[in-house]
């Protein structure tokens, strides 16, 4: 199959009712936008068409102190993915892509070849939308609201409901990671919705198009993560950068 062409969106809010400034927030030197940069943008397998989205003059001026690539955009916005179809409409209408990819900010170790999988992944189904979900062992961060959960079929990719609160699940315990992988005529129609019923009840924007009937799609994968949700997730992913995740 020829190689897909996809672009790269991540919105970076700096202000966050659990963890204000978080993009800017700093271990292993580095600020956490600043980590997941590196990780997609430089050395081996780099991607190129990756844009931080921001409407805050801290965060644009940081990105581009470390030779980031951003895009300001000071429209409001419901959700990350709304902000990403607002950067498209605005910046990107009128250049072919197969794929447009929310990225979200607060997943630092999120790697290029992640990305590439995944679109890799998406090529071959036919869903709407696809994402990344993995294993979690920690059975107390199975309780945690901020740990998004996924009921999905690993024979087939399905993804049929996504909580904050625990799922029942035959697969064990299975979180969603931050990541949304778009074709462009479903990325234009989850930003023409309005927030649905669902969407609202759990904060969690992806039950939108699963609401609208669309289809989400799950790859598997087995990877050092952790989303920066509190405070307290910076010492953790000082401990999975320490511990070779980065």
């Amino acid at each position: 199959m020829e190689s897909s062409e996809f672009l790269v969106l991540i919105p970076a809010r700096y202000h966050s009712s659990r963890f204000p400034g978080k993009p800017l927030a700093s271990f292993g030197g580095k600020a956490v936008i600043h980590h997941l940069w590196d990780n997609l943008c430089r050395g081996q397998g780099a991607l190129d068409n990756v844009y931080i989205v921001t409407d805050d003059a801290r965060i644009q001026s940081a990105v581009g102190d470390f030779g980031g690539k951003v895009l300001r955009m000071d429209q409001k916005a419901q959700t990350g993915s709304d902000r990403v179809h607002l950067c498209y409409e605005t910046f990107f209408k009128d250049r072919r892509v197969d794929f447009i990819l929310n990225v979200q900010g607060d997943g630092p170790l999120l790697r290029a070849q992640d990305i590439r999988a995944l679109v890799a992944f998406h090529s071959r189904e036919s869903f709407d939308i696809t994402t990344l979900v993995k294993r979690e062992t920690d059975t107390g961060e199975f309780h945690n609201p901020n740990r998004v959960k996924v009921a999905y079929t690993r024979e087939t990719g399905k993804c049929h409901y996504f909580s904050r609160a625990p799922l029942p699940s035959p697969l064990g315990h299975i979180h969603h990671l931050g990541v949304y992988c778009f074709r462009p005529q479903a990325l234009e129609a989850v930003g023409q919705m309005s927030p649905s019923p669902l969407e609202k009840t759990e904060g969690l924007e992806q039950l939108r198009a699963l609401e609208a009937g669309m289809s989400i799609g799950a790859l598997e994968v087995s990877i050092p993560w952790v989303s920066i949700d509190g405070p307290e997730d910076i010492e953790r992913a000082q401990a999975l950068l320490e511990g070779g995740g980065s």
